[in-house]
């Protein structure tokens, strides 16, 4: 059963290496219409400029374990060596502020959500190439050679999940990609209105 919402939830999505953080950070300036969904994560080490709370909420294995168990967690996933989820009552307190909600979610948290909510647009953010993005991983510095082979291989994983997306955007121009996004969020927010 789908959960009618009023407002519009954007789910953007896209293989490591895309730029999701880059292309969505102009939406934060948008906090009178847009609110940001944060993923816990068991991720131990932030990557320079993360903030707790802001980026993601980082929590323990136990904690993580915690919120499975007693159904707090909305949809997550294991990606890599670390878990990925979103909170359910967080979820739907955005929701219940009437701003439009904006959650960077892998391919299955994205269906998750999908399944879950009406009113939901979903958007795959592309890197130009497969080795932009490789390199992309590599000049971030935060991962290790195995973990970089990790994203790499769930790469094709997630490009096939491409068409199941309402919009793509190939982020080989920033600026470009950020101003299409802009786009098409203010025209779907638009569209909810009317």
């Amino acid at each position: 059963m789908t959960i009618e919402v009023k407002t519009k939830i954007f789910v953007v999505s896209g293989p490591s290496g895309a730029g999701k953080n880059s292309v969505t950070s102009p939406l934060r300036n948008m906090k009178d219409r847009v609110a940001f969904s944060v993923s816990y994560t068991t991720r131990k080490n932030m990557r320079p400029g993360e903030v707790d709370g802001l980026d993601y909420r980082f929590v323990s294995d136990g904690e993580f374990d915690r919120m499975i168990n007693s159904n707090e967690m909305l949809e997550w996933e294991q990606i890599y060596e670390n878990r990925y989820g979103t909170r359910r009552s967080d979820f739907e307190s955005l929701i219940e502020s009437g701003k439009a909600v904006v959650a960077l979610l892998d391919v299955k948290g994205a269906a998750t959500i999908k399944k879950y909510y009406d009113n939901v647009v979903t958007i795959f953010i592309l890197p130009p190439t497969s080795e932009e993005a490789a390199k992309r991983l590599e000049s971030r510095g935060t991962e290790d050679g195995s973990s970089q082979l990790l994203r790499k291989e769930r790469y094709e994983l997630e490009l096939n999940r491409q068409a199941d997306y309402d919009y793509t955007i190939v982020n080989s121009d920033l600026k470009e990609a950020q101003k299409r996004l802009l786009e098409i969020v203010n025209k779907e927010i638009a569209q909810a209105v009317d």
